[in-house]
């Protein structure tokens, strides 16, 4: 299991929000502009507990990076509602 947080999509930015253990441990907030952030994949399914998830595979101006979205609530950001939507292919 990677970090925890919690990602907020408002006000077209999307921020990663490490929870307090993963902050103590030296993990930074990150905060994107909502049009530099693009999905490649996502993919529903089953957890190893058991619980459901959005596997969603996002290019950041970082990098490529996997996450896993448990609990999602509210409507979906932009770039989430369709895989592969980048707008530079």
């Amino acid at each position: 299991m990677g970090p925890r947080a919690v990602m907020v999509y408002i006000d077209g930015r999307l921020e990663w929000r490490p929870d307090p253990y993963e902050v103590r441990h030296g993990d930074p907030s990150f905060t994107w502009p909502g049009g530099s952030v693009w999905c490649v994949s996502q993919r529903r399914r089953w957890d190893i507990s058991g619980v459901r998830m959005l596997e969603v595979t996002l290019e950041a101006p970082e990098g490529e990076v996997v996450i896993g979205l448990f609990h999602q609530t509210g409507s979906s950001p932009p770039f989430l509602r369709e895989a592969r939507n980048d707008p530079r292919t």
